[in-house]
């Protein structure tokens, strides 16, 4: 592919540029054709590297998508290529001083975490997509983009001269600006003079547009009353709507992207817009208010990092309340949602062996099935969530409802954020939140981040004059066990007698290769998790040489399970924190 005029800055001299042209134009193929363009040379050979994991701590291997490489010179001069590993690329440059890299992409995940391309749009995760040199991270790069006719694109990247151009002042920063290319709508509004953008793609029949934009500003000026600084002058919101099942938003410093299938569970706007926003909290949870982990980012090997129950618990927990406090949801969602979230930790055997660091250090195993189990693991955005509910609520009882979590968010932002420091794990946020409250939590850190002890619900709700009630609850059952077989099948291990599944000829050994049409297999404990009795499932299976669907509906079971109400007398004071917390009092 030659290098587009229109999509390529032209050559400077100096340092080594790094310019990267896609060509989306074989949309219907899934197949994006890029070049990687490298001027100054003055070395023996380049590495190119394509990312094994991605910001929001998945691992992909995006290197498995790459096809057909090559390189050669300025002068039309065929360069070595060899791979020393998987997913690195090496190229002999010796005596030359520019050369093009080009090789195809397959582009078809409906997902935020990678790339799809097709016959309406582009979605562009630039980790899934670009080769970057381990070197020059820190180095400006350049991002043209040749579309289909009547495409437009956007990105939170700096535009240029031509629409279709985008700067980026690092590889980093580049892989946190996704970039979507389609015929999309575009709204605007403003909050605290920070310019938003909102990019629908696609459509969902009978969405409404005009009240997702109003509740979304809402959302957004909460947020940065909250937090007290805003994370960027600009940001972009894309919402992209699709045939496939999926529910998924991801935030970074000066952008978000949501992904959402027409045929999911819950297409309200009530959903979408939570999913935005707590999207949208992940701009300053793990953007503005960072760990500190060891070292300079590697993406081929993951970071560690303990404290990741707080980045995504606390944002979860935050997207809950804050549709509660601008009046998006009644407040008896929030008491229903801690009552959800008890009832999967109470459900998760793992939890008096796995602790939540623990839990957070080993959140790249969770595409695993098997690691994903009640049994094996504890799930960190689940604990994170109480977790940020039980600080909240100790904060407000040693100070009376005069301090709360919120004060805890505004300090991390104005310390952390504003100073252009890191944290030290979950140590200082847990330390942070008692030297506020002028309170000792180190039992906190000791007992329930790095051990494993029971969370005290009952004496912590009573705070806010709630109290916790056990049920039993019926809930949708597979009727088989399933073990991984690698990262994209599962394998029926055992099938149990007189179930729906056994009645339609489910067997022991089969492959599951898709569930509900998602061919991340890994989500089918999700899936089953918000299903109910007698909802339908569909599975693709191999059996032995052949492939077919087998649908059927799923079967019952019960659990242990709880709610919250409110205490029948309850004093002058829980009322007060009660309120306040839902309030956002003080």
């Amino acid at each position: 592919m030659a290098p587009s005029e229109g999509a390529i800055l032209p050559m400077q001299a100096g340092p080594i540029d790094i310019i990267y042209d896609v060509d989306l134009t074989q949309s219907d193929s899934h197949l994006m054709e890029v070049t990687v363009r490298l001027t100054g040379l003055n070395r023996r050979d380049v590495r190119l590297v394509m990312p094994s994991w991605t910001m929001r701590h998945r691992v992909r291997h995006f290197g498995r998508y790459i096809m057909q490489i090559s390189a050669e010179s300025d002068e039309g001069e065929v360069l070595d290529v060899s791979q020393p590993a998987l997913g690195e690329w090496l190229i002999s440059t010796q005596d030359v001083a520019e050369a093009f890299i080009r090789y195809t992409v397959y582009a078809n995940e409906p997902t935020p975490y990678a790339a799809q391309l097709d016959g309406s749009h582009a979605f562009i995760n630039p980790a899934a997509v670009l080769m970057y040199l381990p070197d020059l991270m820190d180095m400006p790069v350049t991002v043209g983009l040749e579309m289909p006719p009547g495409w437009s694109v956007t990105s939170s990247l700096e535009p240029t001269f031509d629409p279709a151009v985008f700067r980026a002042d690092s590889w980093i920063q580049l892989v946190q600006s996704p970039i979507l290319a389609s015929h999309f709508q575009e709204l605007f509004f403003t909050a605290d003079e920070m310019n938003v953008r909102v990019v629908l793609d696609g459509a969902l029949p009978g969405f409404n547009v005009r009240g997702y934009q109003q509740g979304l500003e809402r959302l957004v000026k909460k947020c940065i009353e909250l937090f007290g600084i805003r994370p960027s002058d600009s940001y972009l919101f894309t919402v992209h709507f699709s045939e496939a099942i999926v529910n998924e938003a991801v935030g970074y410093p000066s952008s978000a992207a949501i992904h959402w299938g027409l045929h999911s569970r819950d297409t309200g706007v009530e959903s979408i817009l939570q999913a935005s926003i707590e999207a949208f909290l992940h701009s300053w949870l793990g953007g503005m208010i960072k760990p500190d982990l060891d070292g300079e980012i590697d993406f081929t090997t993951p970071p560690v990092d303990e404290s990741l129950w707080f980045l995504d618990g606390a944002a979860a927990y935050y997207a809950e309340l804050l549709m509660i406090r601008t009046g998006l949801k009644p407040s008896g969602d929030f008491l229903a949602r801690i009552a959800s979230e008890i009832t999967q930790l109470q459900n998760t055997p793992a939890r008096t062996s796995q602790s939540l660091a623990r839990a957070s250090e080993e959140v790249w195993y969770r595409d695993g099935d098997w690691y994903r189990s009640p049994a094996r693991s504890v799930n960190h955005r689940n604990k994170g969530f109480l977790l940020s509910l039980y600080l909240d609520l100790e904060m407000r009882g040693a100070t009376e409802n005069r301090q709360s979590l919120d004060d805890l968010m505004a300090f991390l932002t104005r310390w952390y954020g504003g100073g252009g420091r890191e944290y030290e794990g979950s140590k200082a946020i847990v330390q942070t939140a008692g030297a506020l409250v002028e309170s000792n939590f180190d039992p906190i850190l000791e007992r329930y981040v790095n051990g494993t002890e029971e969370l005290p619900f009952e004496r912590i709700l009573a705070l806010a004059g709630w109290d916790l009630r056990m049920v039993v609850e019926e809930v949708a059952a597979t009727g088989f066990r399933t073990e991984a077989e690698g990262s994209q099948s599962l394998v029926v291990t055992a099938i149990e007698d007189h179930s729906p599944a056994a009645r339609v000829g489910l067997r022991p050994g089969d492959r599951i290769l898709a569930v509900n049409g998602s061919f991340l297999v890994g989500n089918l404990q999700d899936i089953v998790a918000v299903s109910r009795p007698d909802d339908i499932i569909t599975l693709r299976i191999r059996r032995m040489l052949t492939e077919e669907e087998i649908t059927f509906a799923l079967g019952m079971g019960n659990r242990q399970a709880y709610v919250i109400e409110d205490l029948p007398e309850p004093t002058s004071l829980q009322q007060a924190i009660g309120s306040g917390l839902l309030g956002g009092i003080p």
